[in-house]
């Protein structure tokens, strides 16, 4: 009779302690869900400095920790660290590592801010959501990259444009645009006396700046014959001879037109200036 009175109350209560274990787990995820969800947004921010967008991702990360284990946490980048007040350098603690692709380039650290650093602290599901935020981190400073070479091609261009109308009307202009990229800018009527002018002044400059790519710039020229076609296929392979490489852009209407009736290679040409640019940056991030 004891036994059947006992076991009523006992199974209530076991289910009661289950419930609310699941509960917590539950809650717990959803702070988790909120804090990936904002990570995201912030993630996405171009127009607010990179330092304060990891500083708010770190302030995130205690909050989905449930009441009573206060966490602090910190993210190492290079030679920066963004870290919450409460952050102890010395109490150890869980490190997730922020990757660039294959490459380290910080580290994540969680502690509890009171007792045992770490104990109690990380589950499995703790791990992986920690990974993810790492991953996040990680996006920033990929997001970042890209938005500095954008805003550096972007500066560069605006200088080009400001270095071809300053000698526009020297004979052969050639200017480093870019660390291993040459311009050589033509304009109007290129004849057998420029052309040798131009050949001479260009492989000059490749043995003395030693570039990765030679741009001819044709914007400046509105038409051409057979012979200069010809001229710039002799041009692009001494070019090639010195082991760099060589492409066309800028051409208009009618240069292109003859162009292809000379069946020139469409690889070497490029629409745009902008274009053979990016064409080099794409080339060397290979290399």
């Amino acid at each position: 009779m004891d036994d059947t009175t006992e076991r009523p109350d006992e199974r209530p209560w076991g289910l009661h302690e289950e419930v609310g274990h699941v509960r917590r787990a539950l809650a717990e995820r959803e702070q988790e869900l909120s804090c990936l969800v904002a990570l995201d947004d912030l993630v996405r921010l171009d127009t607010v400095p990179g330092g304060e967008i990891c500083q708010r991702m770190v302030d995130l990360v205690p909050l989905t920790f449930l009441e009573g284990e206060p966490v602090a946490a910190r993210v190492s980048l290079g030679d920066q660290d963004f870290a919450t007040r409460t952050f102890h350098e010395g109490r150890g603690g869980h490190v997730t590592r922020i990757l660039n692709g294959d490459q380290e380039i910080g580290a994540l650290t969680v502690h509890r801010v009171e007792g045992p650093a770490v104990a109690s602290l990380l589950s499995p599901q703790k791990r992986r959501f920690l990974a993810l935020v790492a991953k996040r981190f990680g996006e920033v400073v990929q997001r970042r990259l890209a938005v500095e070479q954008q805003a550096e091609l972007a500066g560069k261009l605006a200088l080009i444009e400001r270095q071809q109308e300053v000698i526009r009307f020297l004979t052969v202009p050639i200017i480093e645009v870019w660390k291993g990229v040459l311009l050589v800018s033509l304009n109007g009527v290129v004849d057998s006396m420029r052309f040798a002018q131009v050949t001479e002044n260009t492989l000059d400059t490749i043995v003395n700046k030693q570039p990765y790519f030679v741009l001819l710039d044709l914007t400046g020229v509105d038409v051409i014959d057979t012979s200069t076609g010809n001229f710039f296929m002799r041009l692009l392979q001494c070019i090639r001879l010195m082991g760099v490489t060589g492409m066309l852009t800028g051409a208009q209407p009618m240069v292109v037109h003859t162009l292809m009736d000379m069946e020139f290679p469409s690889e070497h040409m490029r629409a745009t200036l902008r274009d053979a640019l990016q064409e080099c940056v794409r080339q060397m991030r290979r290399q």
